[in-house]
């Protein structure tokens, strides 16, 4: 049997073009990778997205795989945890960011999305802080950007690259209107979120984007569309930190973008919108206005400030690359005590809150078969409570009855008879 190193999990396009410069890379080191593709059964379009990927590795020369082999693997790959679709044995779990940054803590930043991986690859300065609460961080570049260079323009006219989100979070619905009138001063080109481009529900706002001068599914790479763009205009999309991490200006339109915090903690745009960093409205009337702004010397400044900041790890292909492979080299050829016994105490710690999560759900059940069974008992009690409500009344309504009169007379009557007998 051959040996196999790395198994990496991947559902769309989005992923595969943020992980494919590494997973070149380490074949052509001769380290074994075995893709995996979920299958999905489902008849609202998961199907359908990850056949194509599917379909498109294999094209591509890959061999993608749907079920998992019987091997232990050095280390497991994955966007997020996908334990519904695959069961892997290996021995080290590294969570890969697709995104520059998540636009969507309230989704990405929870417990179990982040708490089972012995590291995580973040692209920012940011995310690797925050999520260090979770797992060891390491702050790695983003590889679909590497050389990445703006495309020469031959037109004086501004190109905007409108990039909505999916679901309930997007702004496909009240921003159409507005940008057809915006047509007039510029070239507007966009492209699906990979949710809009398969999920049937997302139909509709499919259809409402095809009418801009170009619009692109979700199997066009990002970067493309970004070389030839003057400025993005976005809603709670990722692709915020996607224009940041390139320097191209950026602005928000969102009537509910507090829906992406998690609780208390706020998404990365929201404090950038407070701090006067990325231009906001929740105004359609004033989309042109937020785009001039993020047009503007001040707004392009800004931004370029925050992108140095936030991401360190921007330059060639060698320097982004090396920021990979130096932690796959770390996991696979892992001599480090302290980083070892760490590895192995957050195994325990995990394994620890796996139990007491089963046991909580035991407990739950429990408690919901008890509460179903004193809610029969309460029932039992109280049509036992009714039914002697109703004798009580019966046995009233008879005490007034001719009947019961005459027999309380023959009772009278014969217990004077017999005291009389007796006397």
């Amino acid at each position: 049997m051959r040996k196999v190193n790395i198994a990496v999990t991947i559902q769309n396009y989005v992923q595969f073009y943020s992980i494919k410069l590494l997973i070149d890379e380490l074949l052509k080191k001769s380290i074994n990778v075995d893709i995996y593709v979920p299958v999905a059964k489902d008849d609202w379009g998961l199907k359908e997205m990850f056949e194509d990927i599917y379909n498109y590795l294999i094209s591509n020369g890959y061999n993608p795989r749907r079920n998992p082999l019987k091997i232990k693997y050095k280390i497991l790959l994955e966007p997020y945890p996908m334990e519904y679709y695959f069961s892997f044995n290996y021995e080290y779990r590294i969570k890969y960011k697709y995104c520059a940054i998540s636009a969507k803590p309230s989704l990405t930043y929870k417990i179990e999305s982040n708490f089972v991986y012995d590291a995580i690859l973040c692209h920012s300065t940011y995310e690797q802080e925050v999520l260090s609460c979770y797992s060891k961080t390491y702050l790695v570049g983003k590889l679909n950007y590497c050389n990445f260079e703006k495309t020469k323009k031959t037109s004086k006219e501004k190109t905007i690259l409108y990039l909505p989100t999916y679901g309930n979070l997007n702004s496909i619905n009240e921003i159409t209107n507005e940008l057809i009138k915006l047509r007039s001063k510029y070239r507007i080109i966009t492209k699906e979120h990979h949710g809009t481009d398969y999920f049937n529900y997302e139909k509709e706002k499919r259809e409402k984007l095809s009418i801009f001068d170009e619009c692109y599914d979700s199997k066009m790479p990002l970067e493309d569309l970004l070389k030839k763009a003057d400025v993005v205009l976005t809603d709670n999309s990722g692709s915020i930190f996607e224009a940041i991490y390139t320097n191209i200006p950026v602005c928000i339109f969102s009537k509910n973008i507090k829906d992406c915090s998690l609780g208390d903690i706020d998404s990365l745009q929201l404090q950038l919108i407070r701090k006067k960093v990325i231009p906001y409205t929740d105004n359609e009337q004033k989309i042109d206005t937020i785009i001039k702004s993020a047009l503007s010397k001040e707004y392009r400044q800004k931004q370029k400030q925050i992108s140095e900041k936030l991401f360190p790890v921007k330059s060639d292909n060698n320097n982004v690359l090396s920021s990979y492979t130096n932690v796959i080299d770390l996991y696979l050829n892992l001599k480090d005590d302290i980083l070892s016994n760490r590895i192995k105490l957050h195994k325990k710690i995990i394994n620890e809150f796996e139990s007491n999560r089963e046991e909580v759900k035991y407990l739950k059940k429990e408690n919901e078969l008890l509460s179903s069974k004193e809610d029969d008992l309460n029932l039992l009690i109280n049509q036992l409570k009714s039914n002697n409500n109703l004798l009580a009344e019966q046995l009233n309504e008879y005490q007034k009855g001719k009947l019961y009169k005459l027999s309380t007379k023959i009772y009278s009557f014969m217990s004077n008879f017999r005291r009389k007998n007796k006397l």
